[in-house]
């Protein structure tokens, strides 16, 4: 399998998961904005914006999650599709890995929008499981969930020795890592 078809597979796998976490009740979105100051402004403006249109009631929002461009361009680099990052940006993080933001809102107008930062950390791994994108994450609301690029199309403990030129796994149920929380 060509890391083309990996890519397809991550982003259908990540889509399906951020469409669940919408059907929840987060806002979620897939690479937006640059960055994450900005992504996290934008997201908080935009639940105000929904409560303030009486378009959403703010017990209706229970919290976000985003990813922003400069995660999306570590994965099209990981992938095979980029090779640069934002002006001189170089990820701390992994370049393997896709860092997932998550939370509640604290806004200016209607106070803290959603549920605790750890009750969404565990709605967003409940909806990333159920799309069969493996991730890690110990509970702790001051991380980040790490989603494996790879393991986002395939099971982790399947494919941590496979090479480019291996036929990939088969996804079963009993492979896609069960979420633990930490305490």
């Amino acid at each position: 399998m060509t890391r083309y078809s990996y890519r397809k597979k991550t982003y259908r796998r990540l889509n399906r998961a951020f469409h669940l976490m919408r059907k929840r009740g987060l806002l979620a979105r897939a690479n937006y904005l640059c960055c994450g100051n900005c992504a996290g402004s934008a997201i908080t403006d935009m639940a105000e914006n929904l409560i303030d249109d009486g378009k959403r009631t703010k017990d209706s929002i229970l919290g976000c999650c985003f990813y922003h461009a400069q995660d999306n361009e570590i994965i099209d680099a990981y992938l095979g599709r980029g090779d640069r990052y934002w002006g001189s940006y170089e990820p701390v993080f992994p370049k393997d890995a896709l860092h997932l933001r998550y939370g509640e809102m604290d806004s200016c107008g209607h106070g803290v929008i959603g549920l605790s930062t750890k009750e969404v950390g565990i709605i967003v791994c409940e909806c990333l499981m159920e799309a069969g994108v493996g991730h890690r994450w110990d509970g702790n609301p001051g991380q980040t969930i790490r989603v494996d690029v790879i393991s986002a199309c395939e099971p982790w403990d399947a494919i941590k020795d496979m090479t480019w030129d291996d036929e990939p796994p088969v996804l079963r149920e009993d492979d896609i890592p069960k979420l633990e929380v930490g305490s």
